[in-house]
């Protein structure tokens, strides 16, 4: 179902954005989400530097923060 919904979305993308897909290696899937969950980190700061964006202030982090 995940797969499915990825490739829906891709479809629905590809005339505005390239789409890349990234595959994993680890020992297990609990590591192989955290490396993606870093990886992706990096990915997020390094697009807000090269559109001169401060990658630091989330609002929606900053809000969910106030809610808990």
């Amino acid at each position: 179902m995940i797969l499915r919904r990825m490739n829906i979305t891709a479809d629905l993308l590809n005339d505005v954005v390239t789409n890349y897909y990234i595959e994993s290696k680890g020992k297990n899937i609990l590591n192989r989400v955290f490396k993606n969950l870093y990886f992706i980190d990096w990915v997020s700061y390094y697009c807000a530097i090269l559109n001169n964006t401060n990658p630091y202030p989330v609002d929606m982090i900053e809000k969910l923060k106030k809610i808990l």
